[in-house]
């Protein structure tokens, strides 16, 4: 059964002229949602070892911009980063870039993105390393967003970071208990960093392109006004164990820019949206033309290979000798009856997500085989 904007895909993406303009990531994104769970994609059989069941189903697209596929691939995601996290509290802090860098964004995706990450890092990495503030080494776990409650173009980046870091001398150091960071000072570093790097990149090396309709003057002072703003960092107030923060950010990772449940069919062929916090608006829902939803949700397809999620620090696959030291200073400390901190095991026993499917009838676990071909009309499920 076909969902709402798989619908939509095919009705105003039926054909290679309707498709002119696009990039390759889009036509690529749009081909996928419009043929998952069809033949198109093939199809596998579900079979019991016992002879019990029997079941053709169709493939999803496994593509990340599609929302009705990518929840095993989030869930996996999220088991590993839980998996992963040190026994210690965590701080969300979001990054949010001025509007008049959206446009640059649009045209320059992958390596303003990767940008974005570095500067960001950078900033948080130096904080945290003065003795003023933390004085250790934290694990930092970014997710990259491109867009609003209503698709709207909105860059930002969530940081699940540790309350702490690994000392030079091997010891674990907390953060002040319900202080981090100056916000000033961090918007301060970032700032600064982001518009250096924005600035080599358009004006020495030239790897960064302006918009056609705009110039490297033009250029020079946007970022020179932009230096002189209040750029918005938030630091929310610590959390016990970051499980419901994995959760929330797996959730941007695959699925699209939007899910299906938010989706509704609208009079006079308009498309609304239900607003996630209804409550900060004055309707339950926004209304968009067809085109202009299709356009903004076209408008956050990421570009094929860029990686949204991005660990720092004692996450990074590199840092696995000091990774398992802080988590044996954090487990020796959680085993000490006067440790002051309440902390909570993370590690799990066994995968949040399905790993297999069982025969309805005898329990079974059921054999996956592909198919290299559709199956007789009417029997794939």
């Amino acid at each position: 059964m076909r969902g709402l904007l798989q619908h939509l895909f095919c009705k105003h993406y039926g054909d290679d002229r309707s498709r002119r303009g696009l990039s390759a990531d889009q036509r690529r994104a749009i081909r996928n949602i419009q043929t998952c769970r069809t033949a198109a994609q093939g199809t596998h059989l579900r079979l019991c070892p016992n002879g019990d069941y029997r079941e053709y189903y169709y493939n999803s697209c496994k593509h990340r911009s599609c929302p009705r596929c990518g929840g095993f691939e989030s869930a996996r995601w999220a088991d590993r980063q839980q998996r992963k996290a040190l026994p210690c509290r965590y701080y969300h802090i979001i990054f949010t870039l001025p509007q008049e860098l959206n446009v640059l964004w649009r045209f320059n995706r992958s390596l303003f993105t990767h940008h974005f990450f570095t500067t960001a890092w950078a900033a948080l990495h130096r904080l945290y390393r003065d003795p003023q503030w933390v004085g250790g080494r934290p694990g930092a776990l970014a997710v990259f967003q491109s867009w609003g409650e209503t698709l709207n173009t909105h860059p930002h980046l969530h940081v699940l970071i540790t309350a702490g870091g690994l000392t030079p001398k091997g010891g674990w150091q907390d953060a002040r208990q319900d202080y981090l960071l100056p916000t000033a000072v961090l918007r301060s570093a970032f700032r600064g960093r982001f518009l250096e790097a924005l600035r080599t990149g358009l004006f020495k090396t030239h790897t960064l392109q302006p918009p056609p309709d705009q110039t490297l003057d033009q250029w020079s002072a946007i970022l020179n006004r932009l230096a002189l703003l209040k750029w918005h960092i938030q630091i929310q107030p610590p959390y016990r164990h970051p499980n419901g923060l994995i959760l929330y950010l797996a959730y941007y990772l695959r699925g699209g820019p939007i899910s299906e449940h938010r989706l509704h069919a609208g009079p006079q062929g308009l498309i609304q949206i239900d607003y996630k916090r209804p409550a900060e608006h004055q309707t339950q829902r926004c209304s968009l033309s067809v085109r202009e939803f299709l356009a903004r949700f076209l408008t956050h397809i990421p570009p094929r290979g860029l990686r949204m999620a991005r660990s720092w620090g004692l996450f990074h696959p590199r840092a696995r000798v000091a990774y398992a030291q802080a988590l044996s200073r954090l487990k020796e400390r959680c085993a000490t009856p006067s440790a002051t901190t309440e902390v909570a095991h993370l590690g799990r026993s066994a995968p949040s997500y399905r790993t297999h499917y069982g025969c309805p009838r005898c329990g079974a676990m059921l054999i996956i085989q592909r198919q290299p071909r559709a199956p007789p009309q009417g029997l794939a499920a």
